[in-house]
């Protein structure tokens, strides 16, 4: 992936007087005989920005700022067809038509744009970095062995040591990635897959972009046994071979040993990793049984305090995995079962705060079964963390809803007091009018801003 060698920071200045930016070409004939395209941007001064495989003249402003366009010759005005074009992923593509003469248009919120003369040869092109810039969002994969080397005891069969790719998505501005920048890997939890934490749907809950435009990198993934990551028979699946594989993929992330569609792979200094409910209860396991994990986010999850419809679902979801549980779709491996059998117990365990009925609508249909070893595995693996909560030790994040019906309060706050005792630096969040599904409810916004201010504070 290219490397940029600085972050230009968005400047957010208001649209006022004029400014030019231009890069002349190289054998271009004399700037008065070709067209130039003069961005005005307020006071604002190019700077070298690596915008689409190159170091430009552009200037930075603030996402969804209004510019004034001109293209001018011979110090009068072009009358050509004036084009605005974004790089993604490496390329100069998306053309938009803008207009001719002097055009004023608003940028996106975030993108790499070069402003030209269609058609025009030579010309002098404007350059200009909209919010964090280009945002890449690609395909990441890992192939990792389906083994427990946890203290978390997994029945027999569970793992079967058989190696399997982890597919999801790396997501970032392409000027955050430098040097060695950090990450956040994200763990979903039961119901799931990936689609937890890039919800598209409907616009406005997807986590993954949404902390990419802050300067977060993230990779989302789906578990084993989710998703594109299609995975054994349910029954050789457990928590401590999923908290395994999570080591295995903060390391791939930090020897860049994994591929990117189209990019080449990031090699990253530190890693968190953010697990949401039984994908918090993995990353904490994790986090206690190996070292190198830089800092934990538990979201939706306590070790103790879940409530009697987690139980209950828990015994359900049993009892079917002992009937030998079903497909995990269509045509996937067996030994699967739903974490709460209809959709009325979904909808009652995740989505019961306030949420858009688009999106309540859209992700119960998109609920998950999960594997059985999962459930077989979690009552010995929860013995088990009652003393590896405090062998935790770094920056810790415990966040879930006032209206979580799975976890409720208090038990975001016996979880902070539990694992400060064992010395890590434990912060703790509920957020009111908030449920299970503290991605998808209607204070997405405030979840997301409290997850992207202990990034920040943690020099993620």
């Amino acid at each position: 992936m290219p490397r940029c060698p600085s972050a230009v920071r968005s400047l957010g200045l208001a649209v006022a007087g004029v400014a030019t930016l231009g890069l002349a070409l190289p054998g271009a004939a004399p700037a008065q005989s070709k067209p130039r395209t003069v961005v005005s941007v307020g006071s604002s001064t190019t700077q070298p920005v690596e915008m689409c495989g190159a170091t430009r003249a552009a200037r930075a402003v603030r996402g969804g700022t209004t510019i004034t366009v001109r293209a001018r010759r011979r110090g009068r005005i072009f009358r050509g067809a004036l084009v605005t074009e974004r790089c993604e992923n490496g390329r100069w593509t998306a053309r938009t038509r803008i207009g001719r003469g002097t055009v004023r248009t608003t940028v996106p919120a975030d993108a790499d744009l070069r402003v030209r003369v269609l058609g025009a040869r030579p010309q002098t092109i404007g350059y200009v970095r909209a919010g964090v810039g280009e945002l890449v969002d690609v395909p990441f994969t890992a192939n990792v062995v389906n083994q427990n080397r946890t203290v978390s005891p997994c029945a027999p069969g569970a793992p079967d040591g058989a190696t399997y790719p982890i597919r999801g998505h790396l997501t970032a501005a392409r000027s955050t990635l430098e040097g060695t920048p950090s990450a956040t890997l994200l763990y979903h939890g039961l119901s799931y897959g990936e689609f937890f934490w890039r919800y598209r749907g409907v616009p406005g809950y997807d986590t993954t972009t949404e902390l990419a435009r802050a300067g977060r990198v993230l990779v989302s993934v789906d578990r084993l046994g989710y998703g594109a990551s299609t995975g054994p028979d349910g029954n050789a699946i457990c928590y401590g071979g999923h908290a395994d594989i999570a080591k295995q993929l903060v390391d791939a992330l930090k020897a860049g040993t994994y591929s990117l569609d189209g990019d080449d792979p990031v090699k990253f200094g530190r890693v968190a990793l953010v697990g949401h409910s039984a994908g918090a209860f993995i990353a904490e396991i994790t986090a206690y049984s190996f070292p190198g994990i830089d800092a934990l986010g538990m979201l939706s999850y306590g070790d103790q305090g879940s409530s009697g419809l987690a139980a209950g679902a828990l015994g359900a979801a049993s009892l079917k995995c002992l009937g030998g549980g079903e497909p995990q779709d269509a045509d996937g491996p067996g030994s699967y079962a739903y974490f709460g059998e209809t959709e009325d117990d979904f909808r009652r365990a995740h989505l019961n705060a306030p949420t858009d009925p688009a999106v309540r609508e859209m992700i119960t249909a998109m609920r998950t079964r999960d594997p059985c070893g999962d459930f077989t595995s979690i009552t010995p693996a929860l013995v088990v963390n009652q003393a590896g909560a405090q062998q935790v030790k770094g920056p810790v994040l415990v966040m879930a809803g006032e209206d979580d019906a799975l976890f409720p309060p208090p038990t975001v706050d016996i979880q902070q007091l539990r694992m400060s005792a064992g010395g890590a630096s434990v912060v703790a969040k509920t957020l009111p009018r908030t449920g299970h599904a503290i991605t998808l409810g209607e204070t997405a916004e405030e979840f997301r801003a409290e997850l992207n201010a202990w990034h920040v504070d943690n020099g993620f």
